[in-house]
């Protein structure tokens, strides 16, 4: 008897409806354990359940349902189950769609961001001169290969060639391995 009880505690727990979002399905299979529980602790009502088994042999009907008058078993039409893999897989479907849809958009939106960003690169300019922020010539020629700072002027190295920059903009450039992205007008030595 105490297996029993067990047994009841630990699938109510399984499939109570509260811990499964309201489930019709997890409904239908709380409800039936229930009803098997009440059977199988009275002495009385499994007995009479255990007779029914042995004089009903028809595979539609459930197998733990409370005990009925026979007459009322044998008349009775099986019920129309849905099948709870069904059930999951609309589910899943609908979850699949969904995040189909959230993916295209994100890549819709990814994809006009990047077109903007080519739009925006494509008007500002790929060279850099005097008077330019430091913000800018890293964008333009990128990471210098060493920096050295003296008391109001930084150096950006690039190989051989340098940018000096005073308050933060160019002041003046060195193009000595010709690898700055500088107009080719304004060459300095």
């Amino acid at each position: 008897m105490e297996e029993i009880k067990t047994a009841y505690r630990k699938l109510s727990k399984k499939f109570h409806p509260d811990v499964n979002d309201n489930d019709p399905f997890f409904e239908e299979r709380f409800k039936e354990i229930q009803i098997a529980y009440e059977v199988l602790s009275d002495r009385r009502e499994k007995a009479r359940y255990d007779d029914q088994l042995r004089n009903f042999r028809t595979a539609n009907e459930p197998p733990l349902q409370k005990p009925e008058h026979r007459s009322s078993v044998l008349n009775r039409k099986p019920k129309k189950q849905t099948a709870p893999a069904l059930q999951l897989s609309k589910r899943a479907t609908q979850i699949i769609c969904l995040l189909c849809v959230v993916l295209a958009l994100i890549l819709l939106f990814l994809v006009e961001e990047e077109k903007e960003a080519e739009e925006n690169l494509a008007k500002k300019p790929l060279s850099f001169s005097v008077g330019i922020s430091m913000k800018e010539v890293n964008r333009i020629q990128g990471r210098p290969t060493s920096i050295k700072n003296l008391e109001s002027f930084e150096i950006w190295y690039y190989d051989s060639s340098l940018v000096i920059f005073k308050n933060g903009v160019v002041s003046e450039y060195y193009n000595r391995s010709r690898n700055l992205k500088v107009p080719p007008e304004s060459v300095q030595p």
